[in-house]
C-alpha cells in the first residue's frame, strides 16, 4: 500500500488488528467458546426410545418406551419424563415393565443428597470453561496492550530517526558550503592552508555522522515494519510535543488473567473435595397408567462410599497448590509491571529530549561557526 500521506500513529495501531499474535489471540478466545460449548452440552437435553418384541418362546410379550432426560445445575437435580408400555406374559425379573395395555407416563427425579450437590465434573467443566474465556479475553488484551506499547516505540523511533538524518543532511550541506568557501579564500591567499583542513575535517565528521543517521533509519524501518508491514512512506508527520510523549497508564490485563486462572483452580479445588464425599442421591418416580388404574409414586435413597480417595485427594491438593501459585505469579507480575511503567515513562522522557534535540539541530542558521 503506497501512501501519499504521512503515516501516522493511529494507523500503525488499527493496522495491529491484523497482526500475527492478536490472530492467534483471536483463535485462542474462539477455542474457549468452543469448550464453552461443549461444557454446555452436559446439559442438553435427550431423548431416548426402546421397542422388544418376544413373539414366541415361554413369555409372548412386547416392550417398548420413549423417556426425555433433562440435566440441571441446580443441585445437580436430574429430571425424566417418559411414557412405556409392557403387555403380553411379562416375567417376574422384568416386573417393572408391565403395564396396562395403553401403556403408563413417569416423571422421575434424582437429587445427590452428598457428592454432586455443591458441584459435580459437568458444573466444574462448564464453570472453568467460563473461566477460560475470561483468561483468554485478558490474553488478547494484554497481547494488544503489549503491541500496543512496542508498536508505538517502533513509530515514535522511526519518526526521530528520519528527523535526525535530516537534520545531519542539512549540518553537512551547511559544511560543504563553508568548505568551498574557505577553499576559495585560500586559494586567494585569504586564509592560511591549515584553516582549509579544520573546514575539511569538520565535512568528513559530518558526512559520517550522516551515515550513521541512514544506518539508524534502516534499522528503524526495519523494527517498524514488523508492526506495519506495508509500505512505509517518505514524507515525515510532524514531530510531537513532549507531552504527548507518556507511558499509558491502567490495570494490566495479565493481571486479570492470572485471576480467573486461580479462580479456575479454585474451582477445581472444590470439584477435587466434592469427589472425596460419599454419594447419597434421592430418587423419585411417579406413575400413571393410561386408564383407570390408581397412580403410584415411590421414593428411596441410593448410597455408595469408595473405600480408597486417592484420586480426589491428590486433585484437590493439586488444584489447591495451583492456585497458590497462581497467587504469587500474580503477585511477581505486578512487580514486573509497575518497573516495566516506570522504565516506560523514562524512555519517554528520553524519546523527547531526543526530539527536542533534533528540532534544535535541524535549523543551520542558529548553528555556529565551530559547529
Amino acid at each position: 500500500i503506497l501512501l501519499l500521506a504521512p503515516l501516522t500513529l493511529g494507523q500503525v495501531l488499527d493496522g495491529l488488528d491484523t497482526h500475527p499474535a492478536l490472530m492467534a489471540a483471536d483463535a485462542k478466545i474462539a477455542e474457549a467458546r468452543a469448550k464453552q460449548l461443549k461444557a454446555d452440552g452436559a446439559f442438553d437435553t435427550y431423548t431416548s426410545a426402546y421397542g422388544k418384541a418376544y413373539p414366541t418362546g415361554k413369555n409372548v410379550r412386547q416392550l417398548m418406551g420413549v423417556m426425555v432426560e433433562q440435566p440441571t445445575a441446580l443441585w445437580g437435580a436430574r429430571l425424566s419424563a417418559g411414557w412405556r408400555r409392557g403387555v403380553g406374559e411379562v416375567p417376574a425379573y422384568e416386573g417393572d415393565q408391565a403395564t396396562v395395555d395403553g401403556g403408563e407416563l413417569t416423571v422421575g427425579l434424582r437429587l445427590p443428597l452428598l457428592q454432586g450437590r455443591s458441584t459435580d465434573a459437568a458444573r466444574t467443566d462448564r464453570r472453568r470453561a467460563r473461566l477460560d474465556q475470561a483468561v483468554a479475553r485478558s490474553l488478547w488484551a494484554e497481547k494488544r496492550r503489549v503491541l500496543t506499547l512496542k508498536a508505538a516505540d517502533a513509530y515514535w523511533s522511526w519518526v526521530a530517526a528520519r528527523h535526525v538524518l535530516g537534520a545531519y543532511e542539512q549540518l553537512l550541506a551547511a559544511a560543504r558550503v563553508r568548505d568551498q568557501g574557505m577553499q576559495a579564500r585560500a586559494e586567494a591567499g585569504d586564509a592560511a592552508p591549515v584553516m582549509r583542513l579544520e573546514t575539511r575535517r569538520a565535512l568528513l565528521k559530518r558526512e559520517a555522522q550522516r551515515i550513521k543517521a541512514i544506518r539508524g533509519v534502516a534499522k528503524a524501518e526495519i523494527k517498524l515494519g514488523m508492526y506495519w508491514p506495508d509500505a512505509i512512506p517518505s514524507e515525515l508527520p510532524p514531530l510531537p510535543s513532549p507531552q504527548r510523549l507518556t507511558a499509558p497508564q491502567g490495570d494490566a490485563p495479565a493481571i486479570a488473567a492470572l485471576q480467573a486462572t486461580a479462580r479456575r483452580a479454585a474451582i477445581e479445588a472444590a470439584q477435587g473435595e466434592n469427589d472425596q464425599l460419599p454419594r447419597l442421591d434421592l430418587e423419585a418416580l411417579a406413575v400413571k397408567p393410561l386408564g383407570d388404574e390408581k397412580s403410584e409414586m415411590a421414593a428411596g435413597l441410593k448410597f455408595s462410599l469408595p473405600l480408597q480417595r486417592r484420586k480426589a485427594e491428590g486433585e484437590a491438593a493439586r488444584a489447591q497448590a495451583t492456585a497458590q501459585r497462581l497467587e504469587a505469579d500474580a503477585v511477581w507480575l505486578q512487580a514486573q509491571i509497575d518497573a516495566e511503567i516506570a522504565d516506560a515513562r523514562s524512555a519517554a522522557h528520553v524519546a523527547a529530549a531526543r526530539l527536542r534535540f533534533a528540532r534544535g539541530i535541524e535549523r543551520p542558521a542558529e548553528t555556529s561557526p565551530e559547529e
